[in-house]
Parts: C-alpha cells; sequence; structure tokens
C-alpha cells in the first residue's frame, strides 16, 4: 500500500485546459489592436481579435500563443498556468521597418500604356530583305504574237512580310517581358517570407521554407489583394498546413 500511494504521489498532474480571454492593445498609444492573428500552435488553433481587440482562446498550462498583426512585432505570450479572473491586457510593440524603394507607375489609360510600349528604345537591328529574284514567266494570248510578260513575286512578298512580321513580334515580346518583370517585383512586396513569418510565427527556416510552396497563390489574386485579403488567405493556408501534418 506505501509503494501504492509513494507511486500516486510521484504521477505528474493532469494540464487543466481552460479558456484564456485577453485584449490586445498598442504599446504606445493604448488603442485596441483589431484583426491580428492568434495562434496556439500547441493545439493546431487560429482565431482573429475583435474590433476592441478581444479575443479567447482554448489553452492548457504551458501552451504559449503566437500573436502577429501587420505593423506589430510578433509576440510570443505563455498562458498562466490557471484561468486569470476577467480579461488578460496584452501590449503588442509598433514595428518600424526600413522598406527598400519600389517605384510603382500607374498608366492613366490604355491608350497611353501602349504608347509607352510602342515608344521603347529598341536597338535597331535592321532587316535584310533577301528578297528573291522575281520569276518571269512569259505566256502568249491568242491574237498577241509578241505575248505578255507576266513577273511572279509572291514569294519575294511573302518573305518582306515575314521579316517585318519576325522583328514586330520580337517587340512585342520584350514589351511583355518588361511588363511581366514590374508585376513579379509589385508581387514580390505584398507576398514574401518576412510577410508569412509575420502572419503564422514561422522561424524555423525549413519549415517556412515548406509553407511558401505549400501555400501557392495565383498572381491575379495578389496584383488585386489588399494587406487583409492577403493576411486571411495566409492564415487559411496555415490552417490546412498544419491539418496535413
Amino acid at each position: 500500500m506505501l509503494i501504492g500511494f509513494a507511486a500516486l504521489a510521484q504521477s505528474p498532474a493532469k494540464k487543466t485546459e481552460y479558456i484564456f480571454k485577453g485584449q490586445l492593445v498598442d504599446a504606445d498609444s493604448g488603442m485596441a489592436v483589431p484583426h491580428a492573428h492568434i495562434t496556439n500552435p500547441y493545439k493546431g488553433l487560429l482565431t482573429v481579435s475583435q474590433a476592441g481587440g478581444a479575443f479567447t482562446m482554448p489553452v492548457e498550462a504551458g501552451d504559449t500563443l503566437i500573436i502577429s498583426n501587420i505593423g506589430y512585432v510578433t509576440l510570443k505570450y505563455p498562458v498562466p498556468a490557471t484561468a486569470s479572473e476577467g480579461v488578460v491586457t496584452i501590449e503588442l510593440q509598433p514595428k518600424t521597418e526600413q522598406m527598400e524603394e519600389v517605384v510603382i507607375t500607374k498608366f492613366p489609360s490604355e491608350a497611353r500604356f501602349k504608347e509607352q510600349i510602342l515608344g521603347l528604345n529598341l536597338p535597331d537591328e535592321g532587316v535584310a530583305l533577301d528578297l528573291p529574284a522575281p520569276v518571269i514567266e512569259r505566256r502568249t494570248d491568242e491574237g498577241d504574237p509578241g505575248g505578255v510578260t507576266v513577273f511572279s513575286h509572291t514569294g519575294a512578298i511573302s518573305g518582306f512580310a515575314n521579316k517585318f512580321n519576325n522583328k514586330e513580334r520580337g517587340r512585342q515580346f520584350k514589351a511583355r517581358m518588361a511588363v511581366q518583370e514590374q508585376n513579379e517585383a509589385y508581387i514580390a512586396t505584398k507576398f514574401n517570407k518576412e510577410v508569412v513569418q509575420n502572419i503564422t510565427g514561422l522561424e524555423d527556416e525549413e519549415k517556412l521554407n515548406e509553407f511558401m510552396k505549400f501555400c501557392v497563390m495565383p498572381d491575379d489574386f495578389l496584383m488585386k489583394a489588399s494587406e487583409y485579403e492577403i493576411h486571411e488567405a495566409v492564415l487559411g493556408c496555415f490552417k490546412d498546413f498544419i491539418a496535413s501534418k
């Protein structure tokens, strides 16, 4: 019996699960921080703070909440061992970053865009026509002993047209590439590893790279989406990513 009591006394206590109630505020201004994302990676749970900064999350002693929002330093918050009376206020530190300068040009109209594309300073490589010599056929019509001379130059005209078509296709290709590079640079400012890390709290480089491959978003969506829409989309991907594990 003594051995049994000793074993019972040494057995670890079962963790108590409870609902953690918190409110997020700006550390400088004291204002509520809405739409922040709170993750409990130990349970695979996600939630978003409300308009007043309040949120709730099922937790256990030993859990750590990861709290992130655009413009704030990502916070790792260890939850108390037991439920607190009332709401716990959590301060988020504003984040100041020096971004590289990116120049985004908006064309006022489609006509202006075409004008800029056509005005690109492309090297003039010249066009070697290499027109074939015209084929001279001679036929004699009835009643005309001298005959009529006919120049057949269909092949020459086709070759001439193809030379100019190739050059125009080259100009169009270069123009498309320039626009594509500009779009890719713009997308990279909205969706990159740093943005994803701030939203998900992933710090392990290998897991971050794995998630970036998992969370593939269409370029059309990234071009038009707001920061909040991208934030929500990344969170949705992260929830699916956790579930896949």
